[in-house]
């Protein structure tokens, strides 16, 4: 084991929060330091009215018994102390196509997806078969999504790891409509033609056809159980500080400086935040090579969104246990939504901690580029234009017009509507162009599809949305395999397989 034994993490984000549970369970002083006055990054909930309302991670995956992230929450002893609700039965995902006017039912579970399927395309058997085998295929080279011990220094066989997603799904799947609905999961992890990589759609759809899970009553309680953890195991959570300066001495991060003005010095250092960020923090930036800080600086960040957050009145629309999608069309699966227009949303009803047959709120996420709202970039919340808030009631008032599609009364349900855009996101957070998954990931830029969580100082390790995989399995993944850098290779891997 490292015998270093304090660590400072720059960020309180999920992957923050992660990687500082793992290594206080495994003794080591943590100081966790986040500029925000809650913890949680993406993973926050704010209250409206007695509503609830989560910021990101509405849906999770790998929750499900001896799935990877259930284990890791079971190495913690945390599984007690959070709930979640599992699909495991009947439909887990509802995707509509304006253009037939249709709805497509998946079912839960990977035969209950390839029944599906079927059903629909019952001359497409050879094809969703062979597609459910590539995607196998790819993850079956991925140790850590496994959490199996890492083979060192191998490289990936697969020929498709790399390809772009679209041209994998098309390798495989040739009926043009069921080739996009493959693709339906884009909008959880903005995914994007030609430049998403083929392992990242593998990695998701994978997942999904697992069974997906939800936080009941609110994501901040998975939060307050890491940070309750950490907390009583010896760590030290630091909030509404924010790091102003990263002092290096030599190839070494000599201590940080806070803009409270405080210094914190630790062995070792793990940045939870954007890589971007953590480089403008340099005090001295020749550490780092000019082409490494362009590149990383220089990096496009992936979709953010625009959120639209419903209170409903009492009694009034059914709650779904499955989430929802919307697609103008069946190629909207692969297009941005640009220009004031809206091709694909998706929307579900959160589960509260006593759910009953109704549903109480309901949230429809709308992956938006920054660029729709880059115009108004220079405000701040509170301080917008009235163009601002007129372009962001046009947006509402179109998509419950195709709300209305699939619902005819659904206005008739609506007590409230709050919103949230990319600005208030970025503002929020903090983070850069309020991406909702860190940087594109894209296979024509092989740094961004698969930047590494050490640095070229020596101390000074990265977690995170921006490394890897990102969504909820993804960072938690990540945190594992920055853990394992302090503590040593495969070090809590193996202790959960000598468990298993």
């Amino acid at each position: 084991m490292c015998t270093k034994k304090e660590v400072i993490i720059i960020g309180g984000g999920l992957g923050g929060l992660f990687t500082a549970a793992l290594l206080s369970k495994e003794g080591m002083k943590v100081t966790l330091i986040e500029k925000n006055r809650t913890p949680g990054g993406g993973m926050q909930s704010y209250h409206r009215k007695n509503a609830v309302f989560d910021t990101d991670m509405h849906v999770i995956t790998s929750m499900f018994e001896g799935s990877s992230i259930y284990r890791l929450c079971n190495y913690l002893g945390i599984l007690n102390d959070i709930h979640i609700e599992n699909v495991a039965q009947g439909i887990s995902d509802k995707i509509y196509v304006a253009e037939d006017d249709f709805t497509y039912d998946i079912l839960a579970g990977r035969e209950g997806f390839i029944k599906s399927i079927l059903h629909y395309f019952p001359n497409e058997e050879h094809d969703i078969r062979a597609y459910i085998d590539a995607l196998d295929a790819i993850t079956n080279e991925m140790d850590l999504f496994l959490l199996r011990s890492s083979k060192q220094n191998a490289f990936v066989q697969n020929k498709d790891f790399f390809m772009p997603a679209d041209k994998f799904i098309a390798k495989y799947v040739h009926h043009p409509k069921m080739r996009n609905l493959m693709a339906y999961m884009n909008t959880l992890y903005a995914g994007e033609k030609d430049i998403t990589p083929a392992y990242l759609h593998a990695v998701i759809a994978v997942l999904l056809q697992k069974g997906i899970s939800r936080f009941k009553g609110g994501t901040f309680r998975f939060v307050e159980v890491l940070a309750d953890f950490i907390r009583s195991h010896g760590g030290t959570i630091i909030l509404g500080e924010g790091i102003s300066k990263v002092i290096t001495e030599g190839n070494n991060v000599k201590c940080i400086q806070t803009n409270a003005g405080r210094i914190y010095e630790a062995d070792t250092y793990v940045s939870s935040i954007h890589p971007a960020t953590l480089l403008n923090m340099l005090s001295d930036k020749s550490v780092m090579s000019k082409s490494y800080i362009s590149l990383l600086q220089g990096l496009k960040d992936s979709q953010s969104a625009f959120i639209i957050n419903i209170k409903l009145k009492e009694n009034k629309f059914s709650y779904h246990k499955h989430s929802s999608y919307y697609f103008e069309t069946y190629d909207s699966a692969w297009h941005s939504n640009r220009n004031g227009a809206i091709t694909k949303f998706m929307f579900l009803t959160p589960p509260v901690l006593t759910q009953g047959e109704y549903a109480h709120t309901l949230c429809i996420t709308i992956p938006m580029d920054w660029n729709e709202v880059a115009k108004w970039e220079g405000s701040t919340t509170g301080k917008r234009s009235k163009d601002y808030y007129d372009w962001k009631n046009k947006i509402v008032e179109t998509v419950l017009t195709k709300m209305e599609k699939i619902f005819p009364a659904f206005r008739e349900a609506i007590e409230f509507i709050d919103t949230a855009s990319p600005l208030t996101i970025r503002d929020f957070t903090g983070v850069r162009h309020g991406a909702m998954c860190g940087y594109k990931k894209d296979v024509n830029n092989f740094i961004t599809s698969h930047l590494p969580v050490r640095t070229r100082i020596s101390n000074l390790l990265l977690t995170g949305q921006n490394i890897n995989i990102h969504g909820f399995c993804g960072v938690i993944l990540t945190s594992l395999q920055t853990c394992e850098e302090i503590l040593g290779p495969n070090y809590i891997i193996d202790k959960l397989n000598v468990k298993a």
